[in-house]
């Protein structure tokens, strides 16, 4: 992994609702979870729950798929494992 990306992704969980979002998306792995659910459960407003998550995406250490309606969200763990190792 090249510096620049890791030293983004590691910067990227230097806030607390980012870094409670990605713990509990890595306890649900394999599933994912809704930004609803997300957002009580890191007790976030919705939409900054969602500029959150974007941020994580940017990063590359959070996925998302739609299902309907509903955005659900899901770690990349191939990514968190590179930045770790």
């Amino acid at each position: 992994m090249l510096e620049a990306a890791a030293i983004d992704r590691l910067a990227s969980l230097a806030q607390p609702t980012r870094l409670a979002t990605v713990r509990r998306l890595l306890a649900a792995y394999p599933g994912s979870l809704a930004a609803g659910e997300l957002a009580r459960a890191c007790d976030a407003p919705h939409n900054t729950m969602s500029t959150h998550l974007g941020i994580l995406i940017k990063a590359g250490l959070v996925q998302v798929e739609r299902s309907g309606r509903t955005m659900n969200y899901r770690a990349d763990v191939s990514a968190f494992r590179g930045l770790v190792t």
